[in-house]
């Protein structure tokens, strides 16, 4: 019998997330989307920058972070990482 790793993990994770209380549910998503609202700031200069050689990088970066709280697994997913 073959075991599928992805499906494990993805139940583990399940698991764990049932494993938290409500409170410690709401604590992660506004840890996350304070650090979310954060990285997007620090990005903000390069908006107008559009001669920069990490422009797109940056640009992709952001939008990244704007989809993150979507994510199927948010707040426990991985986090965009800057460029």
């Amino acid at each position: 019998m073959m075991i599928n790793v992805k499906q494990l993990e993805s139940e583990q994770k399940l698991k764990a997330l049932a494993a938290k209380t409500e409170e410690e549910i709401t604590f992660d998503i506004i840890n996350e989307r304070g650090w979310r609202d954060s990285e997007l700031k620090a990005s903000d200069f390069i908006v107008p920058l559009t001669d920069h050689p990490k422009h797109a990088a940056y640009m992709a970066y952001r939008q990244e972070l704007r989809d993150y709280p979507a994510q199927s697994d948010f707040p426990n997913g991985t986090r965009p990482v800057k460029p």
